[in-house]
């Protein structure tokens, strides 16, 4: 009865759930047990949002390690932003005491990345962080900053890569995913989605 008293113990020490419902891991150590969290990363050349695990009460150097291993770049030239954040997190911040269930964190080479947008004969370029979600380049383009679009028309505007026209650009993806090469600039073409036949279309 002992041993399996013991064998239960050390199960819920290798894997729980905290009260705010963030998955933790419970590793063991010497005079007691790591705790470890799960974070949520968008990033540059990502296809989706990926997921990490590391100390409950690491730094966001934690984070960088972490992350160059999946994205095969040395972890010395990454930065980690915040979602919609502006400038990236310094590097010695604590994690301790944050909850991350809501927030995807950012990582790339850039700091800053040019974003050019085309509507029709016209363009516009600004200056992003890459933490910056589609939606946030998606409402710069469609007001009066940007291309001023009619209020009843600009709900059914969207981004579509110059370049690749085709492919899909989920508004909460952070748009330095959408970034490549060393110049740290992507261009969009703002068009109008339209529903044609029950089918949707793509007008420019």
């Amino acid at each position: 009865m002992f041993i399996c008293c013991l064998f239960f113990v050390v199960l819920l020490l290798i894997y729980c759930r905290n009260g705010s419902g963030r998955t933790q891991t419970l590793l063991p150590r010497r005079g007691g047990v790591i705790m470890k969290r799960e974070i949520f990363l968008d990033g540059q050349q990502f296809n989706d949002i990926q997921s990490i695990t590391v100390p409950d009460d690491g730094t966001v150097h934690d984070i960088v390690q972490e992350a160059a291993k999946i994205m095969g770049i040395p972890p010395e030239s990454l930065r980690v932003f915040e979602e919609d954040a502006e400038t990236p997190l310094p590097l010695d911040k604590s994690l301790k005491g944050k909850n991350d269930d809501e927030i995807t964190h950012h990582v790339n080479q850039a700091e800053r990345m040019t974003v050019t947008v085309n509507y029709q004969q016209y363009q516009k370029v600004k200056n992003f962080s890459p933490a910056a979600r589609i939606q946030v380049i998606l409402d710069w383009a469609v007001s009066a900053d940007g291309f001023n679009i009619d209020a009843a028309t600009a709900p059914e505007m969207e981004l579509a890569l110059t370049k690749n026209p085709a492919e899909e650009i989920p508004r909460a993806a952070h748009v330095g995913r959408y970034v490549h090469g060393p110049d740290h600039a992507v261009v969009f073409d703002l068009i109008r989605g339209v529903i044609a036949n029950g089918a949707l279309a793509w007008i420019r």
